[in-house]
């Protein structure tokens, strides 16, 4: 029931900023303030949800779920942030992947890593790794001086997405490539804000920016439904 309910407040408040600000960025258009400001306040309300639907469906007072609700909760902060400025952004965002990072490796050690999960790991790491060299040698050209925190940041969320693996891996939960699955999306949004910011511009960036971006913090969310520790 609560699920249900979170969906369909999560995708309704998403679809209606994604579909305000696509029109707000509408060039024909004249300004558009007042629908600027209502966006605005929307805009974080899906990261909110999401840190108040784990929070409150946390199976055990486990630290796992409220770090996760910490990185969540940086997420409704980063959004705001991107209203201000770049680096903002960036920074709130950052230290939301840290907390996600943090959830993710003190939860696997706590669980315990055995030789088996070595050889998936050490091969996933290596395509994270290979992805993030790609990504910043594509976007350095443009980066001026947000070389040190793009490169930063983009180190950041690979190690969440390596993280997220990890977890996955120990908790022999198969549901758990759900949570990998929203790290990797994660990683596709930030690539394409480093593109459309740095490299070039393509066509209709709101619908798949945030479309992608919404769609990692609800899939990240489930973590409080996949892991159940």
């Amino acid at each position: 029931m609560w699920f249900v309910l979170y969906s369909i407040l999560f995708w309704v408040f998403a679809c209606a900023f994604i579909l305000m600000r696509t029109y707000e960025e509408d060039p024909p258009q004249s300004p558009k303030t007042r629908s600027r400001a209502v966006s605005q306040i929307i805009k974080p309300i899906p990261a909110g949800l999401a840190a108040l639907f784990v929070f409150v469906m946390r199976p055990s007072p486990s630290l796992f779920y409220l770090v996760m609700v910490v990185g969540l909760t940086f997420c409704l902060l980063g959004d705001i942030g991107m209203e201000i400025g770049l680096l903002p952004g960036l920074g709130l965002f950052m230290i939301g992947h840290i907390s996600f990072i943090t959830a993710f490796l003190s939860q696997s050690l706590s669980l315990g890593i055995t030789p088996v999960v070595h050889v998936p790991l050490i091969g996933f790491t290596i395509f994270a790794l290979v992805y993030f060299i790609l990504l910043v040698r594509y976007l350095l050209p443009g980066l001026g001086k947000f070389r040190v925190p793009v490169l930063i940041y983009a180190l950041v969320i690979s190690a969440m997405l390596v993280a997220s693996f990890l977890l996955w891996l120990t908790s022999g939960t198969p549901n758990g490539i759900l949570v990998t699955f929203g790290a990797t999306i994660f990683v596709i949004s930030d690539s394409l804000i480093g593109i459309r910011e740095f490299h070039h511009k393509f066509s209709q960036p709101t619908i798949k920016i945030l479309g992608t971006y919404y769609l990692a913090i609800f899939l990240l969310s489930l973590n409080v439904l996949v892991y159940l520790f």
